[in-house]
């Protein structure tokens, strides 16, 4: 089952907040670039070592699908938007219209397996 990772408070435009993902620990950081009209994620260990960062938050795609990572949670982080919009989240909607989730291994591969089939 999906898990909401971002519980955004629109108000600060940089945020941190840690996670138990896969049974490991993660801290997520947010940045909000107010010259791009984006936001950034940035993931790190528990120990703050950065697995990845300054990620953009784009809505429908992996947020780290190329990572090779021992480091790295097993799953995938998604941004979704709540309206089916599939637009980016502006400055005061990450956490609103637009939601971060985390989908374990299992549900990714059956994503893809289901994507696979219709194709």
């Amino acid at each position: 089952m999906a898990i909401e990772i971002l519980q955004l408070n629109s108000d600060h435009e940089y945020q941190e907040a840690e996670f138990q993902l896969d049974g490991e620990t993660f801290r997520l950081l947010s940045r909000y670039n107010e010259r791009v009209d984006s936001w950034f994620l940035s993931l790190y260990d528990a120990e703050g070592n950065a697995i990845h960062t300054g990620r953009r938050v784009t809505v429908g795609n992996l947020m780290f699908p190329w990572l090779v990572s021992a480091d790295r949670p097993s799953g995938q982080l998604i941004a979704i938007d709540s309206e089916d919009e599939d637009v980016d989240p502006g400055r005061d909607e990450l956490g609103t219209r637009v939601v971060v989730y985390y989908f374990d291994a299992e549900e990714v591969e059956d994503a893809v397996a289901a994507f696979d089939a219709e194709a």
